[in-house]
């Protein structure tokens, strides 16, 4: 296909911009990446000069934003991309995106070989979905350190594998959309908040009857169940990592008192916070 024939405002483009910064691994650098079918990834703080247009990119890529935004291209029109959102794209398909003229753009990318593709997300034309995308850019950024310091080629298989479990999970997820991990984060950052069920339905913008629903069919359990299953590990954290008292620790994750706590962790865990205390340290 010739760009310049059938989308006269576009022409074929590859640039960086003389201000972005970038980490870029290979699978010349490092060839376990081909095992996994991933030619290169990287990190990209994108500010004005960073633009892309192509129609021959042999390659599936998914441009996750961590933050800032930029514009992609979807149907002819342009469309922001925005935090916690990806720019998908199936290989030798015309795609394209740039940064904004101020401000910084920060996004992750993975780029699969053509071959591989299908098996992640079957699309044949570019899409914006949403993702999580901070697990995927600090696996990235690790894999990334490890390369250029250490160069452990058993780590470095561990973190690539890490990246493509990633990667799947987000695609299987767009497969069928969750609208819970947001509503998760929010509670895993809020444990002494005195949550129930009207709440957490509020904060995801659902019903309780609907928000029951769908945590049963994506989690098995109740969100309630959810919400204690988040507080006990986040003390037994607190239990192995510092000599906080056990009532310091139930007030943290959200219970009046030891009591409660002490009760509802036995229960869940088999044993009372101090015989774990003494067991996982």
């Amino acid at each position: 296909m010739n760009i310049s024939k059938t989308h006269n405002h576009l022409r074929k483009t590859h640039t960086i911009g003389k201000n972005t910064t970038e980490r870029i691994v290979t699978a010349n650098q490092v060839n376990v990446m081909r095992e996994f079918g991933i030619s290169m990834l990287g990190i990209s703080q994108a500010r004005d000069g960073f633009a892309f247009v192509r129609d021959d990119h042999h390659v599936f890529q998914i441009l996750a934003c961590l933050s800032g935004h930029g514009q992609v291209l979807i149907d002819d029109a342009w469309q922001t991309c925005s935090s916690n959102q990806a720019y998908v794209t199936p290989a030798d398909i015309l795609h394209a995106y740039h940064a904004p003229k101020r401000g910084m753009w920060n996004v992750c990318w993975v780029m699969y070989e053509q071959t591989q593709w299908l098996d992640l997300l079957p699309i044949d034309q570019p899409m914006l979905v949403e993702l999580q995308v901070q697990p995927i850019h600090a696996a990235i950024s690790c894999l990334h350190h490890e390369v250029v310091g250490a160069n452990d080629p058993g780590i470095i298989r561990q973190w690539v594998g890490l990246i493509d479990q990633l990667i799947q999970r987000a695609c299987a997820s767009n497969q069928k959309p969750s609208r819970l991990w947001q509503l998760w984060q929010e509670v895993d950052m809020n444990l002494s908040s005195k949550w129930n069920n009207d709440r957490l339905a509020e904060l995801a913008d659902l019903s309780t009857e609907h928000l029951r629903r769908l945590c049963q069919t994506e989690l098995g359990h109740a969100p309630m169940q959810q919400v204690t299953r988040l507080r006990m590990q986040r003390a037994g954290i607190l239990l192995t990592t510092t000599d906080m008292l056990i009532e310091q620790i139930a007030h943290a994750v959200g219970y009046d008192n030891a009591f409660a706590f002490t009760t509802a962790f036995k229960r869940q865990n088999g044993v009372s916070p101090s015989v774990y205390r003494t067991t996982e340290r």
